[in-house]
């Protein structure tokens, strides 16, 4: 009997049937980058000749310059001092000294409250970030070129834009 009767509820719910329609949707969207850094201009001493044993300098305001871009609270860093090398290996350390100004050709930046490993943080107004530039000048101390071989002298350093990414 009872299979007779689950038979029978089987034929009774057989026309029914469940329908549904479906279709899909795009979604578009575009996260800026938290932090952005353009180089501008490199640090040369150009024209400014380093001649053993003398102190020679390029302000930051004459140095490199930076661009930083964020949108989120960002420390920018640069090393202290960069050694670059010349004719046979010899070295030359270049002291850094590091500025920033919210203008892209400050005559007078304002100077880094510590060094440039110290870092800086531009002002940002609640979640509304902005353009600041970090500009990078730096020195030769006279004992540091004392017994330089004659010649080019290059090297590289990093600016850095540190953020916390939630």
């Amino acid at each position: 009997m009872r299979p007779l009767l689950l038979a029978a509820l089987m034929l009774a719910l057989w026309p029914l049937e469940i329908r549904a329609q479906n279709f899909s949707l795009n979604a578009h969207g575009t996260v800026a980058s938290a932090v952005s850094v353009a180089r501008l201009s490199d640090l040369a001493f150009g024209a400014t000749a380093i001649v053993p044993g003398t102190a020679t300098s390029v302000t930051p305001a004459n140095g490199a310059r930076i661009r930083v871009d964020f949108n989120e609270p960002t420390t920018v860093t640069a090393p202290d001092f960069v050694m670059i090398a010349g004719p046979g290996g010899a070295l030359l350390r270049v002291d850094l000294v590091c500025a920033q100004d919210p203008t892209p050709s400050a005559a007078a930046p304002t100077a880094f409250a510590a060094p440039c490993a110290g870092g800086f943080i531009p002002p940002i107004s609640g979640n509304v970030g902005g353009t600041h530039y970090i500009y990078v000048g730096g020195t030769v101390a006279p004992a540091a070129s004392a017994s330089l071989r004659a010649g080019s002298y290059a090297g590289t350093f990093a600016v850095t834009a540190s953020y916390v990414n939630y």
